[in-house]
């Protein structure tokens, strides 16, 4: 036989004046309103043309979509695509020794803009 806590069966069963989100449901919504806060603060910190870029890419664009999207040169989405992604790394408390590029855009703010707008 094999020991283990023994749990009740009242930790099974929520009492009757709980919430019917589950505590799974909560904790995701906490995690999605996390996340929520940390696109903010990007989106706060970027200047109108880092913003367009950053839609763009969030849209599932390539640098050169956006720069033609956009009428500006591939260069001046490297700038601002280098600008993005270090309020990212800032926001998401990513290191600098882990490689990011635009693809984190739509992972993270596709979903953003969709609800946001």
């Amino acid at each position: 036989m094999i020991r283990a806590p023994f749990i009740t069966l009242g930790a099974y069963i929520p009492p009757a004046n709980t919430p019917f989100k589950t505590a799974e449901q909560e904790q995701q919504d906490l995690l999605d309103q996390q996340e929520r806060e940390r696109c903010q603060s990007v989106i706060d910190q970027a200047t109108p043309s880092q913003f367009r870029v950053l839609k763009a890419f969030a849209r599932g664009l390539r640098t050169s979509q956006v720069a033609e999207e956009l009428s500006i040169s591939e260069a001046t989405v490297h700038t601002h695509k280098g600008v993005l992604l270090q309020y990212c790394r800032s926001a998401w408390s990513i290191p600098l020794t882990e490689p990011m590029d635009y693809h984190f855009f739509y992972q993270k703010f596709n979903n953003y803009f969709d609800n946001n707008n």
